[in-house]
């Protein structure tokens, strides 16, 4: 008996795992396409220094103005999100929430191929590819189109007139507003300082709370049996 409670311990522990990433992706587009963030904005990194971002904004495509050049904190759990430097020269999009005169990340940061808000294109996401599709269209919408439904693997947008596009995958013949993804190869960083941590933090975080809830469920269904 007490070896069919570990089994059930493990599949607990994997079904929390594989069910968190999604729901925790699916998350973060809506919030960030429905304005749960002070502002979205598309900028260029000035400097870097120690856990911060000197960023230049080239524009707020949602939510409140900022100043031209703003000052972001940036925490190693931001950056294991990313999967990458965030080098001098960047192009970022960044959800943020104001914290004084500085700048906290919200909802992640967006590494971009240019400061043109109506062509540029996400570089290289490695996670959920029709999740960073929706999130790249809704910035090359200016912030307008963000009803995203998801069916099947591939991603819809409605317009305003309630007309469904797919816009992921994308067919060979299809290059409306292409959501196809920059090689990081193309956007080679200028000299200067990096922003690196290391590779746990966010990213680790979310199945772990999944992996934690799973063996507390577990711990008290043993608990229970023990005391019968």
């Amino acid at each position: 008996m007490h070896k069919a409670y570990m089994l059930l311990i493990l599949f607990l522990l994997v079904v929390s795992i594989a069910t968190a990433w999604p729901a925790f992706a699916a998350d973060m587009l809506w919030r960030i396409t429905h304005g749960d963030q002070d502002s979205l904005v598309l900028g260029k990194v000035e400097k870097t220094g120690k856990n911060t971002l000197e960023v230049s904004v080239a524009k707020v495509i949602s939510g409140k103005p900022t100043k031209p050049l703003i000052e972001v904190e940036v925490k190693e759990s931001d950056l294991a999100w990313l999967g990458q430097e965030i080098n001098q020269g960047d192009k970022l999009v960044l959800s943020l929430v104001q914290n004084g005169e500085r700048y906290a990340i919200k909802w992640g940061i967006y590494k971009v191929s240019s400061l043109d808000y109506k062509t540029l294109k996400i570089v290289a996401p490695d996670k959920w590819p029709g999740d960073m599709a929706a999130l790249q269209w809704y910035i090359n919408s200016n912030g307008k189109e963000n009803e995203f439904y998801f069916k099947e693997g591939a991603v819809f947008v409605k317009d305003r007139s309630g007309a469904s596009k797919q816009i992921y995958p994308l067919s060979e013949t299809d290059s409306q507003c292409s959501t196809e993804f920059a090689d990081p190869a193309s956007s080679p960083p200028e000299t200067g300082k990096s922003v690196s941590y290391g590779s746990i933090g966010r990213s680790a975080g979310i199945p772990a709370m999944g992996g934690a809830a799973a063996l507390a469920l577990a711990w008290l269904i043993l608990k229970k049996r023990r005391n019968k």
